[in-house]
């Protein structure tokens, strides 16, 4: 918010002697931009006017269809179950893997400056989407708690989303790791 005020101090004289109050005024910044946005204009101009959080956007949405076909791919190789019921706990799974990613930091707009901060926190993300995929299984259908279809998962997750995720960030591999300059 920004507030202007004026305030008095001393007189100026001109030639002919007439005295004028000297008028200066000062303007005081705040941080709070919340009373003139509020919340939901606020969240619709950070993702208008910042890139990254579009480009974060857009590698959370192509992760989670990658997110989607591995699950499918994985229950057509390893399951016998129909394309409709694999979609209920392929929602639930998707879910929780991009939850998993973003509390790692993968998403994160400095992740993309080196691809040994993009494994690292991919890494993070795989351990926690693990936990997390055995704590889903307690409650998906038996079907899916194979060990089969759950080893073809993880190794398709782990190996599919490292491979490709380097190349969704734009990671320079010859120069060093750094981001490419186009």
């Amino acid at each position: 918010m920004i507030e202007s005020f004026q305030t008095t101090q001393g007189h100026t004289g001109d030639l002919q002697n007439r005295s004028r109050p000297l008028v200066r005024t000062s303007t005081v910044r705040t941080s709070s931009v919340r009373p003139l946005l509020g919340p939901g204009l606020l969240v619709k101009k950070a993702l208008l006017l910042a890139p990254d959080t579009a480009q974060s956007l857009l590698r959370v949405l192509i992760e989670a269809l990658l997110f989607s076909t591995l699950f499918i791919v994985t229950g057509v190789i390893s399951l016998s179950v129909s394309l409709q019921d694999m979609v209920g706990p392929m929602i639930a799974v998707v879910c929780m893997m991009i939850a998993c990613m973003i509390v790692s930091g993968v998403y994160h707009q400095d992740t993309a400056d080196s691809i040994l901060t993009v494994y690292k926190r991919s890494i993070v993300g795989f351990g926690l989407s693990v936990v997390g995929l055995f704590g889903l299984l307690t409650i998906l259908p038996d079907v899916f708690s194979t060990g089969r279809f759950v080893f073809f998962f993880l190794f398709f997750q782990f190996f599919v989303i490292n491979t490709v995720r380097p190349l969704l960030y734009g990671t320079d591999f010859v120069g060093g790791g750094g981001r490419r300059q186009n």
